[in-house]
């Protein structure tokens, strides 16, 4: 479990937070509130819940939707609630992820496939999704260096993203060091898309700064 960041009441993020516990507090007070163990399950529910929604499912999760929408107001302000509290809870990492990035400064504006490539692998990272941060970094790099080939060249070679590399690295259509950061951020994502899903802010980390280095280099002309 990522450690949580520790709360700044001089921060927006911080008076929001101080502000859930004290509607938390105030709820205690009435007659219907949850006592903690029932908002404990409750969370666990909605979290099975969403978890059921957001990737497959067993048969036994048409059931429990079933269950849950028979009243729709109530499913609609559980999922409210729960959404509301775990995206106060994840700012301080989004904030301080942001914070790590340096802009990429260019001379020519690249496409907007490449750009699109780019900036959501930047904002998958900002938001902890790190998987898919590693593979878009990969999609940014070749997107850009495909991009890159057609203008110097005129074509793309028809070769996977390595044989492309080292072919501009040996025309001097690329420096080592930006080569190599190239094959990083590939191996990096053949390792996450055909191996197995690797959960590491400091890999996807690594990754999106070798793709925004190289993507600097492709389009500082």
């Amino acid at each position: 479990m990522a450690k949580k960041e520790p709360k700044d009441f001089s921060s927006l993020s911080g008076q929001l937070e101080s502000f859930i516990e004290s509607l938390d507090r105030d709820n205690e007070d009435g007659d219907e509130a949850l006592t903690p163990d029932e908002r404990a399950g409750f969370e666990k529910l909605i979290r099975l819940a969403a978890r059921s929604l957001e990737g497959f499912s067993e048969s036994w999760a048409r059931k429990l939707f079933d269950v849950l929408r028979e009243d729709a107001d109530t499913w609609r302000w559980a999922v409210d609630d729960f959404y509301s509290r775990e995206a106060v809870d994840n700012i301080g990492g989004i904030v301080r992820r942001f914070l790590r990035l340096s802009p990429v400064l260019v001379g020519i504006i690249p496409s907007k496939d490449v750009s699109l490539y780019l900036r959501e692998a930047t904002r998958c990272y900002i938001y902890g999704f790190f998987e898919a941060t590693t593979a878009l970094s990969r999609a940014a790099v070749e997107a850009g260096l495909n991009e890159y080939l057609k203008r110097r060249l005129g074509s793309v070679p028809s070769q996977k993203l390595m044989e492309k590399v080292k072919s501009a690295n040996a025309w001097k259509l690329l420096t080592s060091a930006s080569a190599g950061m190239a094959e990083e951020v590939a191996k990096a994502a053949g390792m996450v898309l055909h191996q197995r899903p690797a959960k590491s802010e400091g890999l996807a980390f690594d990754t999106l700064v070798r793709a925004r280095g190289l993507l600097l280099e492709l389009y500082q002309e």
